[in-house]
């Protein structure tokens, strides 16, 4: 996705009170998003399922470890549905440019939710039907987040100029122990602060 976009999510963060001890960066070396976690959240722990950048030579690789271990990201190898986490020990999962395709839509929701503290909350940006074959639109993907057990769902869709693609920008709850608010999906848009 393009820079505006991966912009564009980071600054939804503003919207929410946060003080997260885990973070939860899906596929996350697109556009560096573990390292602007990391400034955003200094204290917090922050899990990746990106690969990490790897470098060429011995010396090179305890310089990674080094900056790794400074860095405090830490990368762990797993599926869209399948993650070495507990139950409940995530305070705030985000993804850009994610992608499960309409088949792996639930199951990939289920795992987040899973690993969601009661009251977590999801923040994602995903291509949307119209732009990618395969991905889900913005009402399944609305109703894939109460299916899981999301609440207070709020979904938009954006084009910017420099991107021909739609995007859908997705921020939800965990349910947990909150009382659901409505048994149905919710469309909110953000302010339209880079749109075109």
């Amino acid at each position: 996705m393009s820079r505006p976009v991966y912009e564009e999510l980071l600054s939804r963060l503003d919207h929410f009170s946060l003080n997260p001890a885990v973070v939860l960066d899906i596929d996350g070396q697109r556009e560096g998003l573990p390292e602007a976690l990391r400034a955003v959240f200094p204290r917090a722990r922050i899990i990746s399922t990106g690969k990490a950048k790897k470098s060429v030579g011995w010396i090179a690789s305890v310089f990674e470890h080094i900056v790794r271990r400074g860095s405090r990201i830490e990368y762990i190898d797993a599926t869209l549905t399948q993650w070495p986490l507990d139950d409940r020990s995530v305070d705030l999962v985000i993804a850009n440019d994610w992608a499960p395709g309409i088949e792996a839509l639930d199951s990939s929701l289920r795992e987040i939710h899973r690993v969601l503290v009661d009251g977590g909350l999801f923040l994602c940006t995903s291509p949307s039907a119209t732009a990618s074959r395969g991905q889900a639109d913005i009402h399944d993907l609305g109703s894939a987040l109460m299916r899981a057990g999301f609440v207070e769902p709020v979904l938009d869709i954006d084009r910017f100029e420099s991107d021909e693609r739609e995007t859908i920008y997705v921020a939800a709850f965990s349910g947990g122990g909150r009382r659901r608010t409505s048994d149905g999906e919710v469309v909110v848009p953000f302010p339209r602060s880079s749109r075109r």
